[in-house]
């Protein structure tokens, strides 16, 4: 019997785990408890065994309704507050909470089941749409000790406390827009469409002129900025200015010296080139038009919600739902906060404002993100890549980051001004000897196949 006012919900859990050539796959229900006070949220505990423990396993779960007939399989599932019921992970121990408000709203189910079917069955690596690195290795990580890395057609379990913010770096695959995936997406284009106009509102100097970008290779983007967790992971360093002992670990790094303290795979000593000899994967930083798709995520507006700018361009309704800027709690009373400033205020943890169509957060806001090109002022005619003929810019960028080089950055951060977040704006940095400040972090990405 359904009603409109709140009782104890009562569950029954049945698990399907499975038999497969290869190995054995377990998984049980230990607890399924509502949370007390009594409200909508379920939380679910389980444990995973198999003996092929290196490959993740994916899980669907499944809430029956038993207070109709036949029992009722229930549409809606939202889990640790994503519309899915299907996740990946590892041998362990997890908990993961249905949120029935989300699935029901001001409805009660007296009893329900829940079942968990469970596979190692799925796509090749070069078919899923998440990579994700284990760094819980650290810096005793070796190339002979390597970081495991694994591939998913899903998001990963057990990371909604935060492992995916602080161990695990988790990247999204982002199609080339050549690619089928791609045109069904943006209606049979090979292309997107990069900068902006030049009679677009709040359009910043330094933009690039409205073009067409092909990009012809597939790659995975973090989907957070990497935080001063992740970086510690790799480094043994914490160089962020802001150190609150409560939430440092999920709060993007920042401070950093681009040619010293990030790198790149190539750069022998740099921390991407200790992360690719210990993953064997060239992460690297993204290329500016590379970045400009994956936060557009097809979109052709100043924000990747498909938001227009709703004021003058200093604050903005539409941002404050997808990212940390001065006028949502960047700047406390006019100025920049305290480096022991909780996350109220300066950069926000990571992954709590909305994300985009390709499931990335932060991409406007927080810290502006460096990117691999160095800065040039506009003068697409020089470009490597561009192709005047058809006034398209074929994958742009690649370019040779030098100490004598500033280089372009994006999204905007927690001090700026909301149209010095939008989509294609850009901004230099100087990110080498004292070029470092707590405005600009970084995103990984890495070419699908690399």
């Amino acid at each position: 019997m359904r009603t409109t006012k709140m009782s104890v919900l009562l569950f029954a859990a049945l698990c399907c785990g499975g038999l497969f050539a290869d190995d054995y796959l377990g998984v049980e229900i230990t607890s399924i408890r509502q949370r007390y006070p009594w409200n909508g949220k379920v939380d679910i505990d389980f444990t995973v065994a198999s003996t092929r423990p290196e490959k993740p396993a994916i899980l669907t779960f499944t809430a029956v309704d038993n207070t109709v007939s036949p029992a009722t399989n229930l549409l809606a599932q939202t889990f640790d507050g994503s519309a899915t019921n299907v996740f990946a992970v590892t041998n362990g121990s997890y908990r993961t909470t249905w949120d029935t408000d989300s699935d029901l709203p001001r409805q009660v189910i007296d009893r329900v089941s829940f079942k968990i079917a469970a596979t190692t069955d799925y796509p090749d690596a070069e078919n899923s749409r998440y990579m994700v690195v284990d760094l819980r290795k650290g810096p005793a990580a070796t190339a002979a000790d390597r970081y495991p890395v694994h591939f998913l057609p899903t998001m990963p379990l057990g990371m909604a406390a935060g492992a995916d913010k602080t161990e695990y770096l988790v990247l999204r695959r982002v199609p080339a827009t050549t690619s089928d995936e791609w045109k069904a997406i943006s209606g049979g284009k090979d292309y997107f469409l990069l900068g902006s106009a030049a009679d677009e509102v709040n359009r910043g100097e330094a933009d690039l002129p409205l073009m067409k970008a092909k990009i012809t290779h597939d790659f995975y983007v973090g989907i957070y900025e990497v935080t001063q967790r992740q970086y510690e992971l790799l480094t043994g360093e914490r160089p962020s200015y802001f150190t609150n002992e409560v939430c440092w670990a999920t709060r993007p790094v920042e401070n950093l010296l681009a040619n010293t303290q990030i790198g790149a795979f190539n750069k022998e000593g740099t921390p991407l080139s200790r992360l690719y000899q210990r993953s064997g994967h060239k992460l690297r930083l993204p290329t500016e038009a590379e970045w400009e798709h994956a936060c557009r995520a097809g979109t052709e507006t100043p924000w990747n919600n498909g938001g227009t700018y709703t004021s003058d361009g200093w604050g903005d309704a539409n941002l404050e739902k997808l990212g940390r800027f001065r006028y949502n709690g960047g700047y406390v009373n006019g100025e920049k906060p305290p480096r022991d400033a909780d996350a109220k205020n300066g950069t926000r943890t990571v992954g709590m404002f909305q994300p985009n169509a390709f499931g990335l957060y932060d991409m406007h806001g927080n810290v502006s993100e460096m990117c691999r090109d160095y800065w040039f002022g506009g003068d697409i005619s020089s470009l490597e890549g561009y192709d005047a003929d058809s006034d398209c810019w074929i994958d742009p960028g690649f370019f040779t980051y030098q100490n004598r080089d500033y280089q372009v950055r994006r999204g905007g951060d927690f001090t700026s001004i909301a149209k010095e977040c939008a989509a294609p704006r850009r901004l230099d940095y100087l990110g080498y000897g004292g070029g470092a400040n707590a405005h600009t972090g970084f995103r990984l990405v890495c070419t699908v196949g690399e």
